[in-house]
């Protein structure tokens, strides 16, 4: 089974002003063969720009495209989903996959319990950005890729084992990461032409990683935790997609083998 990697691809991926999400950019543009056109979304405006045109100049085989959008806000994702509809209908044609990556999302109030967490202004910030801007994001690249019978379509889920794992003070980081997964595995089963995978990647040395050190209730247990760089994680990611012989909606964390 070949992988993106030898093809031409439209790729979306979301939170890549730093962390993870840009090690997944640079990644994808070191190992992707053909001349690709790579879309990066994220919150600051300045900081897509300045990380936009350091690609540029590593890979000016690639064409790089921005896009500046609070997940957190509805009427933003509207706003860019209708922008990526209308920008990206011709692109799709030009290429021979299309990738969605969804990394952006928030580590949560981690410093309360379930009893504390009832502040309705969070709670609905927090499910836009995390689960409802993550379902429009799919519904728009459905959409996008219906009518290319030949395109090799792939949706990557950036998860976590907090996903199936509950610990103290993260009902909403922990509940999210769940409904996620549940919501990729629905679209596997409507759409068995679109590969799917949920990617955890272990902990990282990143700024949630910071924050959670700093505010979580627990947060001795950290102290314990064999931390990975993010240039690590996306190395075993990007072997991952190489190899491409994972079974679509699995999980797969960095430390399986």
């Amino acid at each position: 089974m070949s992988n993106i990697f030898d093809q031409s691809c439209l790729a979306i991926v979301t939170g890549t002003n730093r962390g993870l999400g840009k090690e997944i950019v640079h990644q994808l543009a070191k190992r992707i063969t053909k001349p690709s056109c790579i879309v990066l979304i994220s919150k600051s405006p300045e900081t897509l720009k300045t990380n936009s045109e350091s690609l540029r100049k590593q890979f000016p085989q690639h064409a790089f495209c921005t896009y500046a959008c609070d997940l957190g806000i509805p009427s933003e994702v509207t706003d860019l989903i209708s922008k990526l509809s209308e920008d990206l209908k011709a692109k799709v044609k030009q290429y021979e996959a299309a990738v969605l990556i969804q990394n952006a999302a928030s580590l949560g109030r981690v410093d309360l319990t379930a009893r504390d967490l009832d502040d309705m202004d969070h709670l609905q910030q927090y499910a836009c950005l995390n689960l409802s801007s993550y379902i429009a994001l799919h519904s728009m690249y459905l959409k996008l890729t219906s009518q290319q019978a030949n395109l090799t379509k792939l949706i990557i889920n950036i998860s976590s084992l907090a996903a199936s794992m509950p610990m103290p003070s993260t009902t909403d980081y922990c509940s999210y990461k769940a409904a996620r997964e549940m919501a990729l595995r629905v679209l596997d089963v409507e759409n068995p032409d679109v590969r799917t995978l949920n990617y955890s990647p272990g902990p990282l040395e990143s700024d949630m990683s910071e924050e959670l050190k700093s505010k979580w209730t627990k947060k001795e247990a950290t102290a314990n935790w064999d931390y990975l760089t993010c240039e690590e994680s996306v190395n075993r990611m990007m072997g991952i997609l190489f190899e491409n012989t994972f079974e679509s909606a699995t999980r797969i964390d960095y430390f399986d083998r």
